[in-house]
């Protein structure tokens, strides 16, 4: 008998001023930065960190994790690490490469934005009017069962008299 165990996690670490990401596959731990500012000393301590942190669960207590660091495509700013952070997510999620550069982050930050507007299209009421949005919506349902009940009752009749009249 084979019993495949799989699993994909990703950690999105902020750390002061700058988005790190750890992504769990199976048994390996891998780290990413946009900038490699932190040098292998901390990226190992971020990745001991995390391995701590799934040894608390009982799937993972008997497991010998394994830890990589991935070279991620590199910014060249101080502001850009969440959008290279998103994009290495979405990649590395449907097995793609990391094949882009800072020239293509203008593209890839729109190609978030529209990502965001299509699958979003969650009404937020007005704060002014959502007391009175909860008062009609519950005003409406009760219109709603009242009717019902109306139709419930009307069937009854209606049955109750054609069983008399047969």
């Amino acid at each position: 008998m084979v019993f495949i165990l799989f699993y994909f996690y990703f950690f999105l670490i902020f750390l002061e001023n700058h988005w790190v990401m750890v992504m769990v596959e199976n048994n390996v731990i891998y780290y990413l930065d946009s900038m490699g500012l932190l040098g292998t000393k901390k990226s190992n301590e971020i990745m001991n960190q995390i391995e701590k942190y799934l040894k608390e669960f009982e799937k993972f207590k008997n497991l010998k994790f394994k830890k990589k660091i991935i070279k991620s495509p590199q910014q060249n700013n101080g502001h850009d690490c969440g959008v290279f952070l998103i994009n290495n997510a979405k990649l590395l999620s449907q097995n793609c490469k990391l094949n882009y550069s800072q020239d293509d982050i203008k593209n890839i930050r729109k190609e978030i934005l529209k990502e965001i507007l299509k699958k979003k299209k969650l009404p937020v009421p007005k704060q002014e009017n959502f007391f009175l949005n909860k008062i009609i919506e519950e005003e409406e349902k009760e219109k709603k069962e009242k009717e019902e009940e109306e139709k419930e009752e009307e069937e009854e009749k209606n049955l109750l008299n054609f069983c008399i009249f047969e």
